[in-house]
């Protein structure tokens, strides 16, 4: 999958392989995602890799929606973490008991 956005290219590839071998429970397949943003020069930005397990079954749950359903699923926290950080300034909390974290010291 290939986008531009805010000046950006942003692309993501996706490999999957069964998961015979792998002491994982209920294991069926072993995905790897790459997320690269380029500048519109082609430069890249960033690379980030993403290793998923599903226990659905190839037939079931192709390359494709393995990346388009992670994509959502990333879309719906991105958008609930933005409002939340932004607007309630959640990150910004420096409220704590005890032997909590201490900010700014």
């Amino acid at each position: 999958m290939r986008e531009r956005c805010r000046g950006q290219v942003r692309q993501w590839s996706c490999w999957a392989t069964d998961a015979r071998g792998i002491d994982f429970p209920e294991a069926s397949q072993v995905a790897l995602i790459v997320r690269e943003s380029f500048e519109i020069s082609g430069q890249r930005v960033s690379k980030e890799l993403a290793l998923m397990i599903t226990s659905r079954p190839l037939e079931k749950m192709t390359v494709t929606r393995i990346n388009q359903h992670t994509r959502n699923h990333w879309g719906i926290e991105n958008k609930n973490h933005y409002i939340r950080d932004t607007v309630y300034r959640e990150d910004h909390n420096q409220t704590w008991t005890r032997n909590g974290p201490t900010f700014g010291m």
